[in-house]
């Protein structure tokens, strides 16, 4: 790790215009799962190459169920939209497209809900999803400009 942050660091110093760095699992979650759940993002984020959650509360209280409709579903996906994933509509039905995209998440910042079930929103994702939305709103990555149905 301490290799690869050394690259990455050297590049983000060259380019000055990364944010951060992401894995193909938050860039296209419908097709992608690498690097894994293994990956310690939360070194290269400590060395200033993304963000971190430091949410602690543990509520695996699941908020919303696959294929059920609610504008909460929507707001959820607005603001998952607004940290920079791609791939959502502006429905507000838990559809495969936020399931997947709820996976990159867990990936990236709740790996603890990897045991649970799959696409599964929980109380701690929602109070992670605030925490990141407030202390580094927009730096997940820039929102893809394509929709779901052309991937």
């Amino acid at each position: 790790m301490a290799s690869l942050k050394n690259l990455l660091q050297c590049l983000s110093e060259e380019h000055t215009s990364i944010r951060s760095i992401v894995g193909h699992s938050d860039v296209a979650p419908n097709r992608k799962i690498d690097p894994g759940a293994a990956f310690n993002w939360t070194y290269l984020a400590y060395a200033g190459l993304g963000c971190v959650s430091n949410y602690t509360v543990q509520n695996d209280k699941v908020m919303y169920e696959f294929n059920t409709s609610s504008s909460d579903v929507k707001q959820l996906k607005a603001d998952l939209s607004k940290f920079g994933y791609g791939y959502l509509d502006s429905t507000d039905i838990f559809d495969d497209n936020l399931a997947q995209v709820i996976r990159a998440f867990h990936l990236h910042f709740n790996k603890e809900n990897l045991a649970g079930g799959f696409g599964d929103w929980t109380l701690t994702d929602q109070g992670r999803l605030a925490e990141l939305l407030q202390n580094c709103p927009g730096s997940l990555m820039k929102p893809l400009e394509h929709s779901a149905e052309e991937l």
